[in-house]
């Protein structure tokens, strides 16, 4: 119920990590393989109140998704920096999910593939943001629709930001999708902005999609996006377009 510091090295099987804390600190530096019947198949699974703090440089293998970080009390905010390579197997769960009650932030840099290959953040408000280096493969075995990158807010005000330049590639989802989520027709206030610079190549989503109803949507596209659904979608009370990749 207090504050957990913990610094991990080694290898991990069977077991993963599992917190639940009112402040949560975790260094990891030790590869992760979690089994079926832990925290369903969950390589890291961190619920605070407060904040949640995670700095990953393991590789993590798991049947679920590799991370979950939540931080749920009031004011909760949420980090994680990844530089490890994470698989994931499944496909309705994110391979890295954070949530937190006001702000949520991911900085990944390392390889993510699998069937779930996908990075989430959400937050009730304050400023949701995603810096994304890595390259996230879908592996082509599954129906899913999850993008492979998401940004929302979904309380009354706050932002989203996404900056990616990964490549992104496969599966029957979108590429990055970013947004100020209208909840029983209440618009939440904000700006919304993405800026990619990857390779984006899926099949059933939008290549980037952005809602900003009661704020401003940016798009900065530098790269080649290749979607069936079609390339770039925005939604927004004042939409800004800056494209210089070609929109297949």
């Amino acid at each position: 119920t207090g504050k957990v510091t913990d610094t991990t090295a080694g290898v991990l099987t069977a077991h993963g990590i599992s917190i639940s804390a009112r402040i949560i600190d975790v260094i990891n530096s030790g590869d992760v393989r979690a089994g079926v019947n832990v925290t369903a198949g969950l390589g890291m699974n961190l619920l605070g109140q407060f904040r949640t703090t995670l700095v990953n440089s393991g590789d993590i293998t798991a049947p679920g998704g590799a991370i979950l970080a939540q931080a749920f009390g009031g004011g909760g905010r949420v980090s994680v920096t990844n530089t490890g390579n994470l698989g994931s197997a499944n496909n309705g769960l994110h391979t890295i999910d954070v949530l937190g009650d006001d702000g949520a932030k991911v900085d990944n840099s390392g390889a993510i593939d699998g069937t779930g290959a996908s990075i989430r953040a959400r937050s009730a408000n304050g400023a949701v943001e995603v810096f994304n280096t890595g390259a996230l493969t879908k592996i082509e075995s599954s129906n899913s629709g999850l993008y492979r990158i998401t940004g929302e807010v979904n309380g009354t005000s706050g932002s989203v930001l996404i900056d990616n330049s990964g490549r992104l590639f496969g599966g029957s989802g979108g590429g990055i999708s970013a947004s100020m989520f209208q909840a029983n027709g209440i618009s939440v206030e904000g700006d919304v902005t993405v800026r990619n610079s990857g390779e984006i190549f899926v099949g059933g989503g939008w290549g980037i999609s952005i809602q900003a109803r009661k704020g401003t949507a940016t798009i900065d596209n530098q790269e080649r996006i290749d979607s069936d659904a079609g390339g770039l979608y925005i939604q927004a009370a004042k939409a800004v377009i800056n494209n210089r990749g070609a929109l297949d």
